[in-house]
C-alpha cells in the first residue's frame, strides 16, 4: 500500500480497517457498471478488453436486472 494511500485512509479515519486500493477499485467498477456503459467502465479502469470487465463485474449487473425484472413481473401480475 502506498504511503499516499495510507495517509488518505488516516485522514478519513479508515486506516487499519481492512480497506485497500483494490476494494475501492472493485467498488467503483461495481457501482459504475450500474449507471455507465460497460465499455466506458472498462476503459476508465484500464482493462485491455471489455470482456475482462464483463467476466468479473457483469454478474452484479445481471443480479440487478433480475431484481428489476421480478419487480416488473410482479406489477404486471397485479393488474
Amino acid at each position: 500500500m502506498s504511503l499516499a494511500f495510507r495517509r488518505y485512509l488516516k485522514s478519513l479515519g479508515l486506516f487499519g480497517t481492512g480497506y485497500s486500493m483494490r476494494i475501492f477499485r472493485k467498488t467503483f467498477i461495481s457501482q459504475a457498471s450500474h449507471t455507465m456503459d460497460l465499455s466506458t467502465v472498462s476503459k476508465l479502469v484500464g482493462h485491455a478488453s471489455i470482456n475482462t470487465t464483463a467476466k468479473y463485474y457483469n454478474k452484479v449487473d445481471l443480479e440487478c436486472k433480475t431484481t428489476e425484472l421480478e419487480k416488473f413481473i410482479g406489477i404486471k401480475d397485479a393488474k
